[in-house]
């Protein structure tokens, strides 16, 4: 039988300036995990797949918290500073290494795949996972829409 599969979209905003690595690619998203509530408790983070339309094909790291961050620094295209204070909201990091060309004109497809990272649901009504991008190149997209994302979550 299968298990139940939920697809997170990331769509950060970009900027065009040129990255340092160990910079925030885009603010913290907000990830709802409402729908994985009806089907299961407990749940892996199997794929992370980022779309490049500007051919970077950057190393990313992908930083997941179980709340929001309160006293570290995440701002865009400026470097990440996690604070002792919010480091036990880390859940897991993800690098996102392996690029594939699509074609001359569609840009790169970047995955981590096969992660099996257990993620558990807290006990609140509306659960979210907070999502920071961070660079570990020198990336400049050529617009704020360039780089967009896919979180693929399965039952434990």
């Amino acid at each position: 039988m299968p298990r139940p599969t939920f697809i997170a979209e990331l769509s950060p905003t970009v900027d065009t300036n040129i990255y340092a690595s160990g910079d925030a690619i885009a603010v913290i998203q907000e990830v709802s995990l409402e729908a994985l509530r009806d089907h299961v408790h407990s749940f892996m983070l199997e794929q992370v797949l980022l779309t490049d339309v500007a051919h970077q094909g950057a190393n990313i790291d992908v930083a997941l918290f179980k709340a929001a961050l309160t006293t570290s620094t995440f701002t865009l295209n400026n470097a990440v500073e996690i604070t002792a204070a919010d480091m036990s909201k880390l859940l897991g990091i993800v690098s996102v290494t392996t690029h594939f060309v699509l074609s001359a004109s569609a840009g790169k497809a970047s995955v981590a795949r096969d992660l099996r990272l257990p993620l558990n649901l807290p006990a609140e009504a509306a659960p979210t996972l907070y999502v920071g991008l961070i660079s570990r190149g020198t990336p400049t997209y050529a617009a704020a829409t360039n780089l967009r994302g896919r979180l693929t979550f399965v039952a434990n």
